[in-house]
């Protein structure tokens, strides 16, 4: 009783620690976000009509109605109750996050390193990247809960079988939540065969595709075509992921602004690459080292190893190669080598020399002092990211709301689904479904038309401006057009 009453207490602990930790950062800026406000759409929606695909209200002008992103973070959303979810949608994400490393904390528990563990959640907690990414409502915490869990029980199944069946569970359930996740086990799974010599690794992927397909044979297929469509437009149109839509943009470029993600290419580019990707775990590094000094001979390390690996590597090719850039950012993955990074400390630390524990030791540091530089950045208003909600924004919204047939643009485009959850006016937007075309691309992600030409093509009747992202002369608006102004929202008519 002792033991399990010392693990409780430790876990009871970290978890508290846990919360302070990735609540601090982000309290003041906590309800703002773009995916946030179309995942508590598509949550509202799915609870009324109870059925798959999601077919949303006619208020996003360049998508269909039916959604065909993977759905298994929304049906998650649409099971919690809609009150609570509304107002601590902000929560979301850290609470799936700590389910994900609530699994290494059982198995240091299950070592008898509960101690440990607990000293990994709050660790894990303080992750720069992860408050980063997770600051604001989206899919990518269940992607990577599903990824490790999903590694972790086919890892169990060469010794016991009946996990097997649990890990085709969670493939499948990977494959229908996070487009990402999914394409991580591309790389990952043949260098676990590679590196294991255990060829049935290989056999995974065609087997939770095959096994996908047999659970909704109709929905596998639209999901693919979306998939297919985002990867297709992305690969096409990645030098500008991340451009400035009016500085940038072909008709009101001023010839200077770049705010691209590839800004800066080539070697320079690559260096910041890799000073990102060490910001993101520092505790990446003693641990290539122990490896490096005493390779593991036991099958576990060489599956973390292979793991870690593979995310660094398919990661840096992404960046490098850029036939890839169009399957994401190359730093978004490596999030993925986390849960290994920590399990291969808590599995093997015992065997690290002393100077080993002395440069997890400088890791620690490390990751207090980026903790508190993330932290004093997100926690001043100034950096947070257009779209928070405010009451200027609500004024603008109430006003847009009495507008008779109002079809609204929005710049920036992050601003686009708080509009249009807030005021189910017609918003010209589009990205959740089957819509990566050329007329998306007309529009995104920088303009090619001037705003009138949108407007009288697509029958827009008004303009909703953050003048902190582009002022009305740049966009050639004209004083008289301007119906109402709160702060730095600016509502025209066009």
């Amino acid at each position: 009783m002792t033991g399990w009453f010392e693990i409780a207490v430790v876990y009871a602990a970290s978890s508290a620690a846990y919360f302070i930790l990735r609540f601090y950062p982000i309290w003041p800026r906590r309800f703002e976000g773009c995916d946030a406000y179309n995942i508590l759409l598509c949550a509202e929606t799915l609870r009324c009509r109870r059925h798959l695909p999601i077919r949303l209200p006619d208020i996003f002008i360049l998508e269909e109605r039916e959604q065909w992103y993977p759905p298994g973070f929304l049906i998650l959303c649409a099971l919690i109750p809609e009150g609570w979810v509304k107002k601590n949608y902000w929560m979301v994400n850290h609470l799936i996050d700590l389910g994900h490393i609530t699994i290494l904390f059982v198995v240091a528990a299950v070592m008898g390193r509960s101690w440990l563990g607990g000293c990994v959640v709050m660790l894990y907690a303080m992750l720069p990247s992860l408050i980063q990414e997770y600051a604001n409502l989206n899919t990518r915490p269940l992607g990577v809960l599903l990824l490790s869990a999903f590694l972790l029980s086919a890892q169990l199944g060469w010794s016991h079988p009946a996990w097997i069946a649990t890990a085709a569970l969670l493939g499948a359930a990977l494959l229908y939540s996070h487009k990402l996740s999914s394409q991580q086990l591309w790389f990952t799974l043949p260098v676990l065969a590679l590196a294991t010599g255990e060829w049935g690794w290989l056999l995974w992927l065609p087997g939770i595709y095959l096994f996908s397909f047999l659970i909704w044979p109709h929905g596998f297929k639209r999901i693919l075509q979306g998939h297919r469509a985002i990867v297709s437009f992305w690969h096409r149109y990645w030098p500008l992921l991340g451009a400035h839509m009016v500085r940038q943009s072909s008709v009101y470029g001023d010839g200077k602004t770049r705010t691209d993600y590839y800004a800066v290419d080539g070697w320079p580019g690559l260096i910041r690459f890799t000073k990102n990707t060490l910001h993101q775990n520092y505790f990446v590094v003693p641990v290539l080292v122990a490896a490096l000094v005493n390779p593991p001979s036991k099958a576990l390390g060489i599956f973390l190893l292979a793991w870690i690996g593979s995310v660094y590597v398919w990661a840096t090719l992404i960046h490098v190669i850029r036939q890839l850039r169009g399957i994401g950012l190359a730093g978004q993955y490596i999030k993925f080598a986390h849960m290994p990074t920590f399990l291969y400390v808590v599995a093997f630390g015992r065997e690290f020399h002393l100077w080993i524990w002395v440069v997890v030791l400088l890791s620690v540091i490390l990751s207090v002092r980026q903790y508190y530089l993330v932290s004093r950045n997100l926690r001043t208003l100034l950096a947070a990211q257009s779209g928070r909600i405010s009451a200027e924004l609500e004024s603008i919204l109430d006003r847009l709301s009495w507008e008779k047939g109002a079809r609204v643009m929005c710049l920036p485009v992050h601003l686009c689904d708080l509009v249009a959850y807030l005021s189910r006016v017609p918003t010209y937007w589009g990205t959740h479904s089957h819509c990566f075309d050329k007329k998306l691309a007309e529009f995104f992600p920088v303009l090619r038309r001037r705003i009138g030409e949108y407007a009288k093509e697509d029958h827009l009747t008004h303009l909703l401006l953050d003048t902190t992202y582009a002022s009305p002369e740049e966009l050639h608006l004209v004083e008289r057009n301007m119906i109402e102004r709160q702060g730095n929202y600016s509502l025209y008519r066009f």
